[in-house]
């Protein structure tokens, strides 16, 4: 377990077995990948580099996980194909793994360019997909082929959203950044119900994906929300280098790093969160109780003691938990009020 996330949980008496558990897995396979690619190196000057996002970027992997990543372009290759042998390559390391295909949203799987992360920022040019990959490498991603093009590509859209701090340090909240990172959870919102539109009456399952959105998508925005509120939070200096560390968490760890300046109310409903994050790597990591959420079509019928009902219960625990924590908290409540609201 990360080790930020393993001293919350010892300080708030939480043994979380699946999150050890998944964390172990995770580094074993981030470690397995890494020495697969490396002894397949393209090239001694490969401009490539392969991302990997979801639960193997949040230390959360389980026998059922999706295989999510993308490769990312820092310049021209050398040669022609080396993209295409590279895809091909992390594609076979997903099958030695077992790992499921990733989505079929199209964005991941693919080849993208490092410069349209950092320059398309706002405007027309900024697409769902320059936005939410963008995003997705602050939030959740972990480099298994060249990590030194990783942090050189984190700095870089760290120093684009805080431009305004490079020539003066600032004390407060990177409005640019948050309201970038606010931005992506919204699409994050939208784009399922518009899936779902897409594909209604088709019979598709989406119970998981609906859950998914509750727990797991909320944790990683609630993580890094904390993280943007920290340097104000505590009157401390908001810089690449902060960032650069907080971003080097994942997200859970980036929630529960505040265990010891929260009081008594909000360390219980940290407890309740950690646990629930802990529930539910569990019922993901379970096939037959996954099996049953993932056949729910109609979320809206599914009663209170079904498996959906009663997750969709631990959902809105999670949602109150939340709330306590960023709007009741001494630490995050005015802060919380005034950047997440207007």
């Amino acid at each position: 377990m990360h080790p930020t996330l393993e001293a919350a949980c010892t300080h708030l008496g939480l043994t979380a077995p699946k999150l050890h558990e998944c964390w172990d897995r995770t580094e074993d396979n981030i470690s397995e990948s890494m020495a697969y690619l490396a002894s397949h190196q393209l090239g001694a000057r490969s401009k490539l580099d392969v991302l990997v996002s979801g639960s193997l970027a949040r230390g959360e992997v389980t026998e059922n996980s999706d295989f999510d990543f993308f490769i990312v372009a820092h310049g021209l290759p050398e040669q022609p194909d080396e993209t295409r042998q590279l895809l091909l390559l992390v594609e076979k390391l997903r099958d030695q793994l077992r790992y499921e295909p990733a989505g079929r949203t199209g964005m991941f799987g693919r080849v993208v360019a490092a410069a349209d992360l950092t320059e398309r920022i706002g405007l027309e040019q900024d697409t769902n997909a320059t936005h939410s990959l963008r995003i997705l490498i602050l939030l959740e991603s972990r480099s298994i082929y060249q990590r030194n093009l990783h942090e050189q590509l984190v700095d870089a859209i760290l120093d684009r959203y805080l431009l305004d701090y490079l020539k003066k340090a600032k004390n407060g909240v990177p409005r640019f950044l948050f309201n970038d990172v606010v931005r992506y959870w919204r699409t994050v919102a939208v784009d399922y119900q518009a899936k779902r539109w897409g594909e209604w009456g088709r019979g598709e399952k989406w119970g998981l994906r609906y859950l998914k959105l509750l727990v797991s998508r909320k944790l990683a925005f609630a993580g890094t929300i904390t993280s943007l509120l920290l340097p104000a939070a505590k009157d401390e200096e908001a810089n690449v280098d902060f960032f650069r560390k907080q971003f080097a968490m994942p997200p859970l760890a980036r929630l529960a790093q505040i265990y010891n300046s929260l009081d008594e109310p909000q360390l219980d409903s940290l407890r309740e969160v950690l646990a629930i994050a802990d529930e539910f790597l569990e019922l993901l990591a379970d096939k037959q109780r996954r099996g049953v959420v993932e056949a729910v079509t109609e979320p809206r019928l599914e009663t209170e003691t079904s498996e959906f009902g009663r997750w969709r219960k631990r959902g809105n625990d999670l949602q109150v938990a939340l709330e306590n924590i960023f709007f009741d908290s001494s630490l995050l409540g005015r802060l919380s009020r005034r950047y997440l609201s207007f």
